[in-house]
Protein backbone atom coordinates (compact mmCIF):
# COMPACT_ATOMS: atom_id res chain seq x y z
CA UNK A 1 0.00 0.00 0.00
CA UNK A 2 1.04 3.50 -0.69
CA UNK A 3 2.58 5.55 2.09
CA UNK A 4 0.21 7.98 3.00
CA UNK A 5 -3.18 6.18 1.85
CA UNK A 6 -5.63 4.21 3.66
CA UNK A 7 -7.04 1.44 2.12
CA UNK A 8 -9.30 1.63 -1.19
CA UNK A 9 -12.76 2.44 -0.21
CA UNK A 10 -15.49 0.87 -2.44
CA UNK A 11 -17.62 2.67 -5.15
CA UNK A 12 -20.96 1.90 -3.38
CA UNK A 13 -19.71 3.08 0.30
CA UNK A 14 -18.19 6.27 -1.16
CA UNK A 15 -21.12 6.79 -3.33
CA UNK A 16 -23.23 6.61 0.14
CA UNK A 17 -21.55 8.49 1.90
CA UNK A 18 -22.22 11.31 -0.84
CA UNK A 19 -25.61 10.99 -0.54
CA UNK A 20 -26.13 10.77 3.34
CA UNK A 21 -24.69 14.96 2.52
CA UNK A 22 -21.19 14.27 3.26
CA UNK A 23 -18.75 16.40 0.61
CA UNK A 24 -15.67 16.24 2.09
CA UNK A 25 -13.28 13.23 1.04
CA UNK A 26 -9.86 15.11 1.17
CA UNK A 27 -6.99 12.15 0.64
CA UNK A 28 -9.21 9.46 -0.03
CA UNK A 29 -8.55 6.41 -1.48
CA UNK A 30 -9.99 5.53 -4.48
CA UNK A 31 -7.36 3.01 -6.37
CA UNK A 32 -9.36 1.27 -9.30
CA UNK A 33 -12.99 2.28 -8.34
CA UNK A 34 -15.80 1.81 -11.08
CA UNK A 35 -17.81 4.74 -11.36
CA UNK A 36 -20.38 5.00 -13.73
CA UNK A 37 -23.17 8.14 -14.15
CA UNK A 38 -22.43 9.51 -10.62
CA UNK A 39 -23.51 13.44 -9.92
CA UNK A 40 -20.41 14.70 -7.73
CA UNK A 41 -20.15 18.45 -8.41
CA UNK A 42 -18.18 20.53 -6.05
CA UNK A 43 -16.79 17.44 -3.92
CA UNK A 44 -13.75 17.70 -2.46
CA UNK A 45 -11.15 15.03 -3.61
CA UNK A 46 -7.97 17.09 -3.17
CA UNK A 47 -5.22 14.73 -2.93
CA UNK A 48 -7.32 11.75 -3.55
CA UNK A 49 -5.80 8.82 -4.99
CA UNK A 50 -8.02 7.28 -7.82
CA UNK A 51 -5.20 6.40 -10.22
CA UNK A 52 -6.22 3.04 -12.46
CA UNK A 53 -9.45 3.94 -12.13
CA UNK A 54 -12.48 4.18 -14.72
CA UNK A 55 -15.15 7.12 -14.81
CA UNK A 56 -17.72 6.95 -17.29
CA UNK A 57 -20.59 10.17 -17.32
CA UNK A 58 -19.18 11.18 -14.20
CA UNK A 59 -20.38 15.03 -12.84
CA UNK A 60 -17.36 16.67 -11.23
CA UNK A 61 -18.40 20.24 -12.04
CA UNK A 62 -16.72 22.37 -9.46
CA UNK A 63 -14.74 19.63 -7.98
CA UNK A 64 -11.30 20.25 -5.80
CA UNK A 65 -8.97 17.66 -7.70
CA UNK A 66 -5.96 19.38 -6.76
CA UNK A 67 -3.20 17.34 -6.17
CA UNK A 68 -5.24 14.17 -7.34
CA UNK A 69 -3.62 10.93 -8.38
CA UNK A 70 -5.57 10.30 -12.03
CA UNK A 71 -2.68 8.10 -13.34
CA UNK A 72 -4.10 5.37 -16.20
CA UNK A 73 -7.46 6.73 -14.83
CA UNK A 74 -10.33 6.15 -18.09
CA UNK A 75 -12.43 9.03 -17.90
CA UNK A 76 -15.07 9.13 -20.33
CA UNK A 77 -18.08 11.96 -20.78
CA UNK A 78 -16.76 13.16 -17.72
CA UNK A 79 -17.31 16.58 -16.84
CA UNK A 80 -14.95 18.57 -14.96
CA UNK A 81 -16.09 22.33 -16.02
CA UNK A 82 -14.43 25.12 -13.44
CA UNK A 83 -13.23 21.98 -11.71
CA UNK A 84 -9.55 22.51 -9.83
CA UNK A 85 -6.76 20.04 -10.91
CA UNK A 86 -3.97 21.76 -10.36
CA UNK A 87 -1.13 19.50 -9.85
CA UNK A 88 -3.23 16.46 -10.59
CA UNK A 89 -1.08 13.88 -12.23
CA UNK A 90 -2.71 12.38 -15.28
CA UNK A 91 0.28 10.38 -16.81
CA UNK A 92 -0.86 8.04 -19.24
CA UNK A 93 -4.68 8.91 -18.49
CA UNK A 94 -7.25 8.69 -21.40
CA UNK A 95 -9.74 11.06 -21.52
CA UNK A 96 -12.55 10.62 -23.93
CA UNK A 97 -15.55 13.31 -24.50
CA UNK A 98 -14.23 14.97 -21.28
CA UNK A 99 -15.56 18.69 -20.70
CA UNK A 100 -12.66 20.69 -19.48
CA UNK A 101 -14.45 24.39 -20.06
CA UNK A 102 -12.58 26.75 -17.51
CA UNK A 103 -11.15 24.08 -15.56
CA UNK A 104 -7.78 24.76 -13.91
CA UNK A 105 -4.84 22.67 -14.77
CA UNK A 106 -1.68 24.61 -14.26
CA UNK A 107 1.70 22.41 -13.22
CA UNK A 108 -0.49 19.53 -14.19
CA UNK A 109 1.34 16.20 -15.36
CA UNK A 110 -0.66 14.45 -18.80
CA UNK A 111 2.11 12.77 -19.62
CA UNK A 112 1.67 10.55 -22.41
CA UNK A 113 -1.95 10.81 -21.76
CA UNK A 114 -4.52 10.25 -24.92
CA UNK A 115 -7.39 13.40 -25.06
CA UNK A 116 -10.05 12.27 -27.62
CA UNK A 117 -13.02 14.63 -28.65
CA UNK A 118 -12.57 17.10 -25.26
CA UNK A 119 -14.71 20.12 -25.33
CA UNK A 120 -13.12 23.19 -24.33
CA UNK A 121 -9.69 22.20 -23.63
CA UNK A 122 -8.89 25.84 -25.01
CA UNK A 123 -10.23 27.68 -22.29
CA UNK A 124 -8.76 25.99 -19.53
CA UNK A 125 -5.39 27.46 -16.93
CA UNK A 126 -2.65 25.54 -18.99
CA UNK A 127 0.09 27.15 -17.13
CA UNK A 128 2.92 25.17 -16.57
CA UNK A 129 0.91 22.04 -17.87
CA UNK A 130 2.98 19.26 -18.74
CA UNK A 131 1.87 16.96 -21.92
CA UNK A 132 4.86 15.71 -22.69
CA UNK A 133 4.40 12.23 -25.24
CA UNK A 134 0.92 12.90 -24.96
CA UNK A 135 -1.70 12.21 -27.94
CA UNK A 136 -4.01 15.59 -28.39
CA UNK A 137 -5.36 14.31 -31.89
CA UNK A 138 -7.43 16.81 -33.34
CA UNK A 139 -7.67 18.39 -29.93
CA UNK A 140 -8.78 22.34 -30.23
CA UNK A 141 -6.55 24.90 -28.76
CA UNK A 142 -8.23 27.93 -30.39
CA UNK A 143 -6.82 31.01 -28.96
CA UNK A 144 -5.42 29.26 -25.84
CA UNK A 145 -2.56 30.84 -24.12
CA UNK A 146 0.25 27.82 -23.96
CA UNK A 147 3.32 29.65 -22.86
CA UNK A 148 5.33 27.84 -20.34
CA UNK A 149 3.30 24.72 -21.85
CA UNK A 150 5.62 21.23 -22.29
CA UNK A 151 4.53 19.80 -25.79
CA UNK A 152 7.53 17.54 -26.28
CA UNK A 153 6.77 14.60 -28.32
CA UNK A 154 3.58 15.14 -28.30
CA UNK A 155 1.59 14.79 -31.09
CA UNK A 156 -0.92 17.09 -32.18
CA UNK A 157 -2.36 16.11 -35.64
CA UNK A 158 -5.17 17.65 -36.95
CA UNK A 159 -5.40 20.08 -34.07
CA UNK A 160 -6.85 23.86 -34.08
CA UNK A 161 -4.19 26.22 -33.16
CA UNK A 162 -6.29 29.24 -34.49
CA UNK A 163 -4.67 32.61 -32.87
CA UNK A 164 -3.21 30.43 -30.06
CA UNK A 165 0.14 31.49 -28.68
CA UNK A 166 2.74 28.99 -28.31
CA UNK A 167 5.55 31.41 -28.32
CA UNK A 168 7.25 30.12 -24.94
CA UNK A 169 5.89 26.52 -25.58
CA UNK A 170 8.38 23.74 -25.58
CA UNK A 171 8.11 22.17 -29.19
CA UNK A 172 11.28 19.41 -29.07
CA UNK A 173 10.16 16.57 -31.57
CA UNK A 174 6.56 17.41 -31.53
CA UNK A 175 4.48 16.55 -34.08
CA UNK A 176 2.01 18.74 -35.84
CA UNK A 177 1.15 16.77 -38.80
CA UNK A 178 -2.23 18.64 -40.50
CA UNK A 179 -2.45 20.76 -37.62
CA UNK A 180 -3.99 24.46 -38.54
CA UNK A 181 -2.82 27.74 -37.70
CA UNK A 182 -4.21 31.35 -39.20
CA UNK A 183 -1.77 34.54 -39.26
CA UNK A 184 -2.36 36.13 -35.88
CA UNK A 185 -0.71 32.15 -33.95
CA UNK A 186 2.61 32.78 -32.26
CA UNK A 187 5.05 29.86 -32.59
CA UNK A 188 8.44 29.99 -30.89
CA UNK A 189 11.19 32.34 -33.08
CA UNK A 190 12.89 30.28 -36.13
CA UNK A 191 9.88 27.46 -35.88
CA UNK A 192 9.01 26.81 -39.49
CA UNK A 193 5.30 25.69 -39.52
CA UNK A 194 4.98 24.79 -43.22
CA UNK A 195 8.30 22.20 -42.67
CA UNK A 196 5.98 20.92 -40.11
CA UNK A 197 3.57 20.12 -42.56
CA UNK A 198 0.32 22.21 -40.91
CA UNK A 199 -1.85 23.55 -42.67
CA UNK A 200 -2.56 27.80 -43.15
CA UNK A 201 -6.09 28.64 -42.45
CA UNK A 202 -6.90 32.25 -44.58
CA UNK A 203 -8.38 33.22 -47.36
CA UNK A 204 -7.68 32.59 -51.11
CA UNK A 205 -5.32 29.70 -49.41
CA UNK A 206 -4.11 26.79 -51.47
CA UNK A 207 -5.25 23.38 -49.84
CA UNK A 208 -5.69 21.73 -53.31
CA UNK A 209 -5.74 17.81 -52.47
CA UNK A 210 -5.80 18.42 -49.00
CA UNK A 211 -6.34 15.40 -46.92
CA UNK A 212 -8.78 16.79 -44.24
CA UNK A 213 -11.00 14.26 -43.43
CA UNK A 214 -13.52 14.40 -40.20
CA UNK A 215 -11.59 17.50 -39.05
CA UNK A 216 -13.31 20.61 -37.11
CA UNK A 217 -13.25 23.29 -39.40
CA UNK A 218 -16.10 25.43 -38.11
CA UNK A 219 -16.07 29.12 -38.31
CA UNK A 220 -13.57 29.95 -39.75
CA UNK A 221 -12.57 32.04 -43.34
CA UNK A 222 -11.35 29.89 -46.19
CA UNK A 223 -13.38 32.15 -48.82
CA UNK A 224 -11.57 32.04 -52.54
CA UNK A 225 -9.69 28.97 -51.15
CA UNK A 226 -8.40 26.74 -53.35
CA UNK A 227 -9.62 23.10 -52.05
CA UNK A 228 -9.71 21.38 -55.02
CA UNK A 229 -10.04 17.74 -55.43
CA UNK A 230 -9.15 17.90 -51.60
CA UNK A 231 -10.82 14.90 -49.38
CA UNK A 232 -13.47 16.65 -46.93
CA UNK A 233 -15.44 13.94 -46.25
CA UNK A 234 -17.10 14.00 -42.54
CA UNK A 235 -15.26 17.31 -41.79
CA UNK A 236 -17.60 20.25 -40.08
CA UNK A 237 -17.51 23.55 -41.98
CA UNK A 238 -20.55 24.65 -39.79
CA UNK A 239 -20.67 28.70 -39.81
CA UNK A 240 -17.80 28.82 -42.13
CA UNK A 241 -17.05 31.37 -44.66
CA UNK A 242 -16.49 29.20 -47.74
CA UNK A 243 -17.77 31.88 -50.58
CA UNK A 244 -16.11 32.23 -53.81
CA UNK A 245 -13.77 28.88 -52.66
CA UNK A 246 -13.08 26.58 -55.22
CA UNK A 247 -14.08 22.80 -54.39
CA UNK A 248 -14.37 21.21 -58.11
CA UNK A 249 -13.75 17.48 -57.53
CA UNK A 250 -13.44 17.37 -53.96
CA UNK A 251 -14.91 14.92 -51.29
CA UNK A 252 -17.18 15.87 -49.13
CA UNK A 253 -19.37 12.30 -47.95
CA UNK A 254 -21.35 13.55 -45.07
CA UNK A 255 -19.75 16.36 -44.42
CA UNK A 256 -21.52 19.17 -42.23
CA UNK A 257 -22.07 22.71 -43.51
CA UNK A 258 -25.07 23.92 -41.81
CA UNK A 259 -25.05 27.74 -41.58
CA UNK A 260 -21.99 27.98 -44.08
CA UNK A 261 -21.73 30.58 -46.76
CA UNK A 262 -21.13 28.57 -49.62
CA UNK A 263 -22.08 31.68 -52.23
CA UNK A 264 -20.72 31.75 -55.60
CA UNK A 265 -18.95 28.45 -54.63
CA UNK A 266 -17.38 25.56 -57.30
CA UNK A 267 -18.41 22.52 -56.28
CA UNK A 268 -18.32 20.81 -59.98
CA UNK A 269 -17.96 17.13 -60.12
CA UNK A 270 -17.82 17.36 -55.82
CA UNK A 271 -19.57 14.20 -54.00
CA UNK A 272 -21.75 15.29 -51.72
CA UNK A 273 -22.97 12.11 -50.96
CA UNK A 274 -25.15 12.02 -47.42
CA UNK A 275 -24.80 15.84 -46.91
CA UNK A 276 -27.04 17.12 -43.81
CA UNK A 277 -28.32 20.64 -43.32
CA UNK A 278 -27.69 22.82 -46.08
CA UNK A 279 -31.20 24.23 -45.43
CA UNK A 280 -29.07 26.89 -43.31
CA UNK A 281 -26.24 27.04 -45.80
CA UNK A 282 -25.82 30.27 -48.16
CA UNK A 283 -25.84 28.60 -51.75
CA UNK A 284 -26.98 31.91 -53.92
CA UNK A 285 -25.20 31.23 -57.42
CA UNK A 286 -23.41 28.03 -56.32
CA UNK A 287 -21.74 26.26 -59.20
CA UNK A 288 -23.13 22.37 -58.44
CA UNK A 289 -22.79 21.24 -62.08
CA UNK A 290 -21.80 17.29 -62.33
CA UNK A 291 -21.90 17.04 -58.47
CA UNK A 292 -23.52 14.17 -56.32
CA UNK A 293 -25.97 15.26 -54.03
CA UNK A 294 -27.22 11.23 -53.42
CA UNK A 295 -29.36 10.91 -50.32
CA UNK A 296 -28.37 15.06 -49.45
CA UNK A 297 -30.70 16.82 -46.91
CA UNK A 298 -31.81 20.34 -49.20
CA UNK A 299 -34.99 20.56 -47.45
CA UNK A 300 -35.90 24.25 -47.30
CA UNK A 301 -32.82 25.10 -49.15
CA UNK A 302 -32.16 28.12 -51.49
CA UNK A 303 -31.07 26.73 -54.74
CA UNK A 304 -32.69 29.82 -57.26
CA UNK A 305 -29.36 30.50 -59.75
CA UNK A 306 -28.07 27.71 -58.64
CA UNK A 307 -26.31 25.60 -61.38
CA UNK A 308 -26.80 21.97 -60.73
CA UNK A 309 -26.48 20.89 -64.26
CA UNK A 310 -25.96 17.33 -64.48
CA UNK A 311 -25.73 16.64 -60.80
CA UNK A 312 -27.12 13.37 -59.39
CA UNK A 313 -30.13 14.65 -56.91
CA UNK A 314 -30.93 10.52 -56.61
CA UNK A 315 -32.94 10.31 -53.32
CA UNK A 316 -31.93 13.76 -51.87
CA UNK A 317 -34.63 15.51 -49.19
CA UNK A 318 -36.69 18.33 -50.95
CA UNK A 319 -38.98 19.24 -49.07
CA UNK A 320 -39.85 22.94 -49.32
CA UNK A 321 -36.91 23.78 -51.44
CA UNK A 322 -36.54 26.42 -54.13
CA UNK A 323 -35.50 25.50 -57.60
CA UNK A 324 -37.58 27.43 -59.25
CA UNK A 325 -34.68 29.56 -60.70
CA UNK A 326 -32.02 26.72 -60.71
CA UNK A 327 -30.59 25.55 -63.89
CA UNK A 328 -31.63 21.62 -63.53
CA UNK A 329 -30.86 20.65 -67.60
CA UNK A 330 -30.32 16.96 -67.30
CA UNK A 331 -30.08 16.79 -63.78
CA UNK A 332 -30.87 13.65 -61.62
CA UNK A 333 -33.58 13.20 -59.51
CA UNK A 334 -34.67 9.72 -59.34
CA UNK A 335 -36.36 8.95 -56.25
CA UNK A 336 -35.88 12.02 -54.57
CA UNK A 337 -38.59 13.37 -52.60
CA UNK A 338 -40.35 16.59 -52.16
CA UNK A 339 -43.87 17.98 -51.26
CA UNK A 340 -46.37 20.49 -51.67
CA UNK A 341 -44.19 23.62 -50.96
CA UNK A 342 -41.59 22.25 -52.79
CA UNK A 343 -40.50 24.78 -55.84
CA UNK A 344 -39.60 23.79 -59.38
CA UNK A 345 -38.76 25.54 -62.90
CA UNK A 346 -42.02 26.31 -64.74
CA UNK A 347 -42.86 23.24 -67.15
CA UNK A 348 -40.99 20.61 -64.85
CA UNK A 349 -42.41 17.51 -63.97
CA UNK A 350 -41.36 15.53 -61.00
CA UNK A 351 -43.30 12.36 -62.37
CA UNK A 352 -42.10 12.32 -65.16
CA UNK A 353 -38.20 12.81 -63.53
CA UNK A 354 -38.98 9.75 -60.93
CA UNK A 355 -39.12 11.95 -57.66
CA UNK A 356 -41.16 10.57 -54.71
CA UNK A 357 -44.30 12.78 -53.79
CA UNK A 358 -44.37 12.81 -49.70
CA UNK A 359 -47.99 13.88 -47.83
CA UNK A 360 -50.49 12.05 -46.41
CA UNK A 361 -52.64 9.55 -48.27
CA UNK A 362 -49.74 9.29 -50.61
CA UNK A 363 -49.67 5.96 -53.08
CA UNK A 364 -46.53 4.54 -52.84
CA UNK A 365 -47.08 1.07 -53.57
CA UNK A 366 -44.18 -1.61 -54.02
CA UNK A 367 -41.90 2.17 -54.05
CA UNK A 368 -37.98 1.72 -53.99
CA UNK A 369 -36.83 3.95 -50.60
CA UNK A 370 -33.87 2.05 -49.40
CA UNK A 371 -32.12 4.40 -47.18
CA UNK A 372 -34.41 7.55 -47.83
CA UNK A 373 -34.35 9.85 -45.71
CA UNK A 374 -37.74 10.56 -44.20
CA UNK A 375 -37.56 11.54 -40.84
CA UNK A 376 -40.53 13.58 -39.38
CA UNK A 377 -42.61 13.44 -42.85
CA UNK A 378 -46.05 12.93 -43.07
CA UNK A 379 -47.50 10.19 -44.48
CA UNK A 380 -50.40 9.46 -42.33
CA UNK A 381 -52.93 7.13 -44.40
CA UNK A 382 -49.99 6.30 -47.03
CA UNK A 383 -50.33 3.22 -49.41
CA UNK A 384 -46.72 1.90 -48.64
CA UNK A 385 -47.61 -1.94 -49.40
CA UNK A 386 -44.56 -4.07 -50.36
CA UNK A 387 -41.76 -1.08 -50.14
CA UNK A 388 -38.62 -1.36 -50.26
CA UNK A 389 -37.98 0.67 -47.11
CA UNK A 390 -34.56 -1.32 -46.02
CA UNK A 391 -32.44 1.28 -43.37
CA UNK A 392 -34.98 3.84 -44.35
CA UNK A 393 -34.51 6.64 -41.62
CA UNK A 394 -38.37 7.30 -40.29
CA UNK A 395 -37.75 8.77 -37.10
CA UNK A 396 -40.74 10.80 -35.42
CA UNK A 397 -42.60 10.21 -39.18
CA UNK A 398 -46.19 9.90 -38.88
CA UNK A 399 -47.38 6.78 -40.32
CA UNK A 400 -50.75 6.30 -38.46
CA UNK A 401 -53.16 4.38 -40.46
CA UNK A 402 -50.85 3.75 -42.75
CA UNK A 403 -50.74 0.65 -45.22
CA UNK A 404 -47.32 -1.06 -45.07
CA UNK A 405 -48.51 -4.71 -45.76
CA UNK A 406 -45.31 -7.17 -46.82
CA UNK A 407 -42.86 -3.95 -46.91
CA UNK A 408 -39.30 -4.82 -46.12
CA UNK A 409 -38.86 -2.70 -43.46
CA UNK A 410 -35.00 -4.62 -42.44
CA UNK A 411 -33.15 -2.52 -40.59
CA UNK A 412 -35.36 0.37 -40.85
CA UNK A 413 -34.96 3.58 -37.98
CA UNK A 414 -38.41 3.90 -36.36
CA UNK A 415 -37.13 6.08 -32.92
CA UNK A 416 -40.82 7.76 -32.14
CA UNK A 417 -42.78 6.64 -35.01
CA UNK A 418 -46.35 7.22 -35.01
CA UNK A 419 -47.21 3.90 -36.21
CA UNK A 420 -50.69 4.33 -34.54
CA UNK A 421 -53.34 2.03 -36.56
CA UNK A 422 -51.33 1.39 -39.30
CA UNK A 423 -51.00 -2.25 -41.07
CA UNK A 424 -47.68 -4.06 -40.67
CA UNK A 425 -49.27 -7.50 -41.51
CA UNK A 426 -46.23 -9.37 -43.64
CA UNK A 427 -43.98 -6.94 -43.22
CA UNK A 428 -40.14 -7.62 -42.77
CA UNK A 429 -38.78 -5.96 -39.64
CA UNK A 430 -35.27 -8.21 -38.80
CA UNK A 431 -32.89 -5.46 -37.50
CA UNK A 432 -35.69 -2.70 -37.37
CA UNK A 433 -35.55 -0.11 -34.40
CA UNK A 434 -39.42 0.30 -33.03
CA UNK A 435 -38.29 0.65 -29.41
CA UNK A 436 -39.90 4.02 -28.67
CA UNK A 437 -42.41 3.80 -31.71
CA UNK A 438 -45.95 3.83 -30.82
CA UNK A 439 -47.71 0.88 -31.75
CA UNK A 440 -51.10 1.07 -30.54
CA UNK A 441 -53.25 -0.99 -32.25
CA UNK A 442 -51.04 -1.57 -35.04
CA UNK A 443 -51.17 -4.70 -36.87
CA UNK A 444 -48.23 -7.03 -36.72
CA UNK A 445 -49.57 -10.24 -37.81
CA UNK A 446 -47.35 -12.51 -39.78
CA UNK A 447 -44.69 -10.05 -39.84
CA UNK A 448 -40.94 -11.32 -39.44
CA UNK A 449 -38.12 -10.29 -36.80
CA UNK A 450 -34.99 -11.72 -35.27
CA UNK A 451 -33.20 -11.24 -32.19
CA UNK A 452 -31.92 -7.85 -33.80
CA UNK A 453 -35.55 -6.13 -33.76
CA UNK A 454 -36.09 -4.21 -31.11
CA UNK A 455 -39.89 -3.26 -29.26
CA UNK A 456 -41.54 -0.91 -27.29
CA UNK A 457 -41.39 -1.96 -23.01
CA UNK A 458 -43.79 -4.87 -22.51
CA UNK A 459 -44.96 -5.63 -26.57
CA UNK A 460 -44.54 -9.25 -26.32
CA UNK A 461 -44.28 -10.49 -31.11
CA UNK A 462 -45.52 -13.64 -30.03
CA UNK A 463 -48.98 -12.44 -28.77
CA UNK A 464 -49.00 -10.04 -31.79
CA UNK A 465 -48.48 -13.17 -34.02
CA UNK A 466 -45.41 -12.38 -35.46
CA UNK A 467 -43.25 -14.86 -37.07
CA UNK A 468 -39.17 -15.12 -35.58
CA UNK A 469 -36.82 -15.55 -38.19
CA UNK A 470 -33.12 -16.69 -37.73
CA UNK A 471 -30.68 -14.30 -38.53
CA UNK A 472 -29.35 -15.27 -42.20
CA UNK A 473 -32.23 -17.30 -43.12
CA UNK A 474 -34.26 -17.07 -46.08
Amino acid sequence: MKKGFSPATKADKFLEQYADGKRDFQGINLKEVHLKEAKLPGINLKGANIQLSLLFDVDLEQANLEGVNLKKTNLTKVDLTDTDLRGANLQGAALMQVKLCGANLQGANLRKASFIRIKCLNTANLEDADFQGADLTCTNFDKANLQKVNFRQAYLGGSRLIGTDLSKAQIEDTDFTEAFYNETTRFPEGFDPVDARMYLIAPKVNLSGANLEDTSLFELDLSHADLTKAKLSEATFEKSNLQGANLEGAELVGTELSGANLQGINLRKADLRGVRNLSMANLLKADLQGANLEESDLEKANLQEVNLRQANLKTARLFEADLSKAEIERTLFENAFYNEKTLFPEGFDPVSAGMYFIAPGVNLLKATLVQALLFEVDLSGADLREAQLVEADLTKANLQEANLQGADMTGTQLTETNLKNADLTGADLSFADLSSAIILDAKFENASYNGFTQFPEGFNPRSAKMRWIEVGAL
